[in-house]
């Protein structure tokens, strides 16, 4: 006798439709990742010069410099809006590889430069430069310290 309750349901009216699949879907155009293959190509051309200056494929997406991965190179990186476009458009390269998503030619076009997918963990000689550099930053804030002092 368990079936007396979904008997006082009320019936499931027919007149209601489902949804279509292209409803409420947006088009990647209008979300801002376009596919065109003009936009993914001077993307690479950013990405090439910014590895030309940093000599290295970390973008960073925000403009706050954190002390957390702090990169070896950051004097010679421009923090501004665009670079942030350009690493928020370095992840999506990254997830898209991880979930298949990219297509050949454009892993071709990335590798071809030397982008590395999986960054990983900084090599023996960039964690080396970065506490080198981190190291210098101290001196000179001491040097300007002691400098005011006396």
């Amino acid at each position: 006798q368990l079936g007396f309750a979904f008997d006082a349901l009320p019936p499931k009216p027919d007149s209601i439709k489902p949804k279509k699949k292209d409803q409420g879907q947006k088009s990647t155009e209008s979300r801002g990742r376009s596919k065109d293959d003009d936009t993914w190509k001077s993307r690479l051309a950013q990405l090439k010069q910014f590895h030309a200056q940093s000599g290295h494929f970390r973008v960073p997406v925000t403009e706050k410099r954190g002390t957390k991965r702090p990169r070896a190179s950051t004097a010679n990186e421009v923090l501004d809006t665009e670079t942030c476009k350009l690493g928020k458009w370095v992840k999506r390269q990254r997830r898209q590889f991880a979930t298949d998503q990219l297509t050949p030619d454009r892993v071709a076009a990335l590798t071809g430069i030397g982008f590395d997918f999986k960054p990983g963990n900084a090599s023996k000689g960039e964690r080396l430069e970065i506490q080198l550099g981190l190291l210098d930053s101290l001196r000179k804030r001491r040097e300007l310290s002691n400098a005011q002092v006396a």
